[in-house]
């Protein structure tokens, strides 16, 4: 493939641009007593993880499921720390929470370097395992206008690393398969998944192919001299 052909960066949107602020953790214990609960920041951040792992591992997006699944994590999470009469409440208001860019912080460097990708004529979109909540969040950091696109898989029906959402894609912005690049920080759904659908990848660290196949950046201002160096 002819690297200087890249025309689209594309990109994850969590652990990519952008992080839960101040993390996931201390949100659920800034809203838990609220709901007669209480808990440390830390045990909240492991008990999420390890829900959103146990919950995710062979879950296939449909249109409308993302807050059932939302509901369900936030429901393991939370469980020995508030009463069951008040864990629904309890998730409604975080879910509402993490719909606004009060509750998250960009990456350092995202802003600049989105305009220097776009300052060489590339097209930018997010594509993002995540919700509609995503569009109001872009918008609240003043991000919408710097992306083409925003592709989330609730919308879509179908989630990284599937095959047919990057054919989706790559037919709506009527691009080969090879011009564009995607960054994201899973090896699975951002590294792998673009390489076998044809594409272009590159991983944000701590993220790293053990194969040594898949590039990684440090951090999202190090993409500008990755890109660069595939299509000076």
């Amino acid at each position: 493939m002819n690297c200087a052909s890249l025309e689209v960066v594309s990109f994850d949107a969590g652990g990519t641009l952008m992080d839960p602020f101040p993390s996931v953790g201390g949100v659920y214990a800034e809203f838990l007593p609220q709901f007669g609960g209480s808990a440390e920041p830390e045990t909240l951040e492991k008990r999420f993880w390890a829900a959103f792992t146990s919950l995710s591992d062979g879950s296939t997006r449909r249109p409308g499921s993302d807050r059932e699944f939302w509901k369900a994590v936030v429901l393991e999470s939370v469980a020995p720390f508030v009463d069951p009469s008040a864990q629904i409440p309890l998730f409604e208001a975080l879910y509402e929470a993490f719909s606004h860019a009060e509750r998250w912080k960009l990456r350092h460097g995202v802003r600049e370097t989105l305009t220097q990708l776009k300052a060489k004529g590339l097209r930018l979109i997010v594509l993002s395992n995540n919700d509609h909540r995503l569009h109001t969040i872009l918008r609240e950091f003043e991000l919408d206008a710097q992306f083409e696109q925003v592709f989330v898989s609730e919308t879509l029906g179908m989630e990284k690393p599937d095959p047919a959402l990057f054919r989706h894609v790559q037919s709506t912005l009527q691009v080969a398969p090879g011009a564009i690049l995607h960054i994201g920080d899973s090896l699975v759904s951002d590294g792998r998944g673009p390489i076998q659908a044809g594409w272009q990848a590159c991983l944000l660290a701590p993220a790293s192919d053990p194969e040594g196949i898949i590039p990684a950046v440090p951090d999202i201002p190090a993409l500008v001299e990755h890109v660069g160096s595939i299509a000076p």
